[in-house]
């Protein structure tokens, strides 16, 4: 399941770096905002996937980066669509780590 969460990150990561420049030259400091926040949501389950939350933080980062880019997806939140698909697969698959299962 890690590899899911890197993947979306990744999915996430690739269009935000591409984007930054026109983005940032069209919506200047907006750029930062419109295009971390899916970076640092698809992180998060990655952050936290050795902690007994992991399975809430992924769906909590799954919810907030499908409606994220649902709300900007007229411009850029489109390209995000795909991080958070797998994001939702990732959620959709995770269980705690081995150490926190009883």
């Amino acid at each position: 399941m890690t590899r899911v969460r890197w993947a979306a990150f990744a999915l996430a990561l690739v269009p935000a770096v591409v984007m930054f420049g026109p983005v940032a030259a069209d919506s200047g400091g907006f750029a930062v905002w419109g295009l971390g926040l899916p970076v640092l949501l698809s992180a998060l389950p990655i952050l936290s996937a050795s902690s007994r939350y992991v399975v809430a933080v992924t769906w909590l980062a799954a919810v907030a980066l499908l409606s994220w880019s649902l709300l900007l997806a007229l411009g850029v939140g489109a390209y995000f669509l795909p991080a958070a698909f797998a994001e939702l697969v990732a959620a959709a698959w995770s269980r705690p780590p081995e150490h926190l299962r009883g």
